[in-house]
């Protein structure tokens, strides 16, 4: 018989985290609540371009399985394999099952190889992150498709934590440029440009058709050749990862609530396919209010908890309005070309000069009073004397001190606690 439960929550991230905070207080009135984790782990997204570049130093910094708990929530680490909503059946990949009043999504993006995938093991991740580690140490070229934020970060990360200055990397873009969904004009995208030439990261138009005769929505470690779509010659590489967010988990779901691979939702963020299925983040056509992402999935996180509680209740819900603060900007407030020593990053004007107690004459270190910010605030994080607000020190603040505080108020806990070690035989590839 399957377990039941007035409300069950799917996910594993910062969304499923935060919907399951709002429904604490209703956990605590009795409404039986079950939280469905695809695994024993969770892996911090924005430090997929470190971990991907130095698995054995980064990926126990960013990886947690004590994460925090609330005590009246059921939690159950098992992958979802299918879900009926005529039935309002959750079944696990275990085989057993979940009955529900109310479904709530919140199961992020697919990622591949820059996340793990729903169900894997601690151990089945670290032996892919050191495989593809291997691969890249030992790759002549390696290429990226996808000239967005993710991919002009892992470029970064793969030139200045990994890679030779030999090795040759390609980002592949469709229109040729970066950053193009991101800016709404080319100020930032252009020194961006110039950041990766300067980099030795070769920045190519074109739009993949095939890899090695598959489509190009999976990595792949083997040599082979990109083709093209159009009169582009076709691209040898030895690795080949894409770098761009491909929608949610959808696969387990039934199609009569699907449109493509999105759940088309009302401004309650409630399926409009079914009423009794609320959706966070990857698999919603919800469009977020701006950035930073992160702050606004938590905005549409506190709607589905509440709306959820209403359902059940028989209560009426309300519109979702994004209250959270930073409020929305239109443009990213950074973009790191790798993080730390050897990366860059452009703070987007005000940048932390205008958020600090910093003179706002965009005047970097030594002119950056005061100086007690100097024993946490690497110098030059903000930029050079007079000069826009961009620097090399930028990157090392945010990898030393910025990330790691990122995930503190998301309840991830402490991190690299009860993760075995990696296979030392597989940290350096055998270049005989």
């Amino acid at each position: 018989m399957p377990t039941e439960c007035k409300i069950c929550v799917i996910g594993g991230g910062i969304g499923a985290f935060h919907v399951l905070e709002g429904l604490e207080k209703a956990a605590k009135r009795g409404i039986k609540i079950i939280a469905v984790y695809p695994s024993e782990f969770i892996e911090f997204g924005l430090a997929a371009g470190p971990i991907l570049a130095n698995p054995q130093k980064y990926h126990p910094q960013y990886t947690f399985t004590q994460w925090k708990r609330f005590k009246q929530i059921e939690y159950i680490c098992c992958a979802a394999a299918k879900v009926s909503t005529e039935k309002q059946i959750v079944t696990l990949k275990n085989g057993s099952q979940i009955s529900y009043e109310v479904l709530i999504l919140a199961n992020g993006s697919k990622l591949p190889l820059l996340a793990p995938t729903p169900g894997m093991s601690i151990s089945d991740r670290q032996m892919e992150l050191l495989k593809t580690n291997m691969a890249i140490k030992q790759a002549e070229v390696v290429v990226l498709y996808g000239a967005g934020l993710i991919g002009v970060e892992i470029a970064g990360d793969l030139r200045v934590k990994c890679l030779k200055p030999s090795q040759k990397i390609y980002l592949i873009s469709k229109d040729g440029g970066v950053l193009k969904n991101s800016f709404p004009d080319d100020v930032i995208p252009k020194k961006v440009e110039r950041r990766l030439k300067k980099m030795n990261i070769t920045l190519l138009q074109g739009e993949i058709e095939t890899v090695n005769g598959v489509a190009p929505t999976e990595p792949s470690l083997v040599h082979g050749a990109i083709k093209f779509k159009g009169d582009i010659p076709e691209l040898v590489y030895d690795v080949y990862i894409p770098c761009f967010q491909q929608g949610g988990f959808t696969e387990m779901l039934p199609r009569e609530i699907l449109d493509g691979n999105k759940i088309t939702v009302n401004r309650h963020m409630q399926s409009s396919a079914n009423e009794r299925v609320f959706v966070v983040g990857g698999p919603s056509s919800h469009k977020m209010a701006g950035h930073p992402i992160a702050v606004r999935t938590v905005a549409v996180a506190k709607t589905v908890a509440y709306n959820a509680t209403q359902y059940v209740n028989g209560a009426t819900l309300r519109e979702h309005f994004d209250k959270e603060s930073p409020p929305p900007g239109q443009v990213p407030g950074f973009t790191k070309v790798g993080h730390g020593e050897g990366g860059y990053l452009y703070w987007t004007d005000p940048g932390p000069l205008n958020n600090c107690c910093c003179l706002k004459c965009r005047a970097g270190f030594p002119c950056c009073p005061p100086p007690i910010c100097w024993c946490w605030c690497h110098p030059c994080a903000c930029g050079y004397c007079c000069g826009p607000n961009q620097s090399r020190g930028g990157a090392i603040l945010f990898e030393k001190s910025i990330l790691p505080r990122f995930v503190e108020p998301h309840g991830f806990g402490k991190p690299g606690v009860g993760l075995p070690p990696f296979p030392e035989k597989m940290l350096e590839p055998n270049r005989e």
